[in-house]
């Protein structure tokens, strides 16, 4: 992984609106009962065991579907389903909220967690979530409302991977099959209605959801993947929130009297470099390319300032960062100079890949694409760009 950017994920809000793309606790006008999202795409499945859990799909399983534990806005812990917790070397024991019910009426307990948690680790169910559970050697119910898990060795980023584990109602899943992913049922603030694939997803407010009622009604997810499409939108009142602002882009959101701009930070865009064989495998290779790309370049000219240089695969404010880790400078003749002692003096063919549509809330990637392909060029090495 190299030319760490994290960008700010922009989203425009409407100024009458107070909302939050999590609990749906926050007030609204009383006319406003309803709120339209406008998405960069439409979700893939609903089933958090079988999504990766792109940022689209996150923004709506978050909606529908409960946690162990949550993170709050400085990315703590903090309890949700889970009330309190302790842990002792490998062993870990959550005390569960008693009273808490899945949309269909089941009880939401020690069982419905174990199931979820097994399921996901589950090689058969092939989850992208199995590995982000690879810590954990086994799960067991206690009784009703007390979970036991155990780790292969003492696990400190145990509760933050688990605040990404959405508890599914284990007889819903096991009756519905596939069918679960396309009309999910979850215990979270609001209920899935409808899903019309291309067009929008519906949720309506759980009215008995145990953290109190959404003072949001209903909440409608609709996918509008062409930035002028999602913006005019936007801006003639037809949605609430559109995300993924680019920021050429941004100023026409600033100029209006009835909406604005908010940016929530921690999304990564970098470059992956496939080190298992060919020249990327040598680190003199990678860091060649580390030296060649001239990240502040990129965020000043290109993303207008809307993002800030990493020095290292981990954010600033998460567990592990190390501040004085030094970035790489750009340094295109030292790029060289480590490309000739790894053997590669006159350069090599690459193919450079990324999403032509974006992802995960980023924008722009097609230029930053072409900006470090004209860079790595630089070095007389062939840089191919492909969608």
């Amino acid at each position: 992984m190299v030319a760490r950017i994290s960008p700010w994920h922009v989203v425009a809000v409407a100024l009458y609106l107070s909302f939050a793309l999590t609990l749906g606790t926050q007030p609204v006008a009383a006319n406003n009962n309803q709120v339209v999202v406008a998405q960069l795409r439409d979700a893939d499945i609903l089933d958090p065991a079988l999504t990766g859990a792109a940022q689209e799909v996150l923004n709506i399983l978050i909606n529908i579907f409960d946690t162990l534990v949550t993170l709050d806005e400085n990315l703590q812990i903090r309890p949700s389903l889970a009330t309190e917790w302790q842990v002792d070397g490998t062993r870990w024991v959550f005390k569960l909220r008693e009273g808490v019910r899945f949309h269909n009426g089941d009880v939401l307990d020690a069982h419905a967690v174990k199931f979820t948690l097994e399921r996901n680790m589950d090689p058969t169910t092939n989850s992208p979530q199995a590995t982000r559970l690879s810590a954990i050697r086994g799960v067991n119910v206690l009784d009703d409302y007390t979970l036991e898990i155990i780790t292969h060795e003492p696990y400190p980023a145990l509760l933050n991977i688990l605040a990404g584990q959405f508890i599914v109602p284990p007889r819903a899943v096991q009756e519905m099959g596939r069918d679960f992913g396309l009309s999910p049922v979850g215990s979270g603030p609001f209920r899935f209605v409808q899903w019309d694939m291309g067009q929008q997803i519906v949720l309506e407010a759980n009215d008995d959801y145990w953290y109190g009622r959404p003072y949001i009604d209903r909440l409608i997810f609709r996918p509008l993947q062409e930035t002028s499409t999602r913006i005019a939108a936007f801006l003639a009142g037809e949605v609430d929130v559109a995300a993924t602002i680019p920021p050429d882009r941004m100023n026409e959101i600033r100029n209006s009297p009835r909406c604005s701009l908010r940016a929530n930070f921690g999304t990564q865009l970098y470059l992956g470099l496939p080190t298992l064989d060919g020249p990327f495998a040598k680190r003199e290779v990678r860091q060649a390319v580390n030296h060649a790309i001239d990240v502040d370049l990129i965020i000043d000219e290109l993303l207008n300032g809307t993002a800030k240089r990493m020095n290292g695969p981990i954010f600033e404010n998460a567990i592990g960062y190390d501040a004085t880790l030094p970035a790489y400078p750009y340094d295109p003749d030292r790029a060289r100079e480590l490309l000739h002692e790894a053997g590669y003096a006159d350069g090599f063919e690459t193919t450079l890949h990324y999403v032509a549509a974006g992802m995960e809330g980023i924008t722009n990637l097609q230029e930053v694409a072409e900006i470090i392909a004209a860079m790595l060029g630089e070095l007389e090495s062939q840089v191919v760009v492909c969608a």
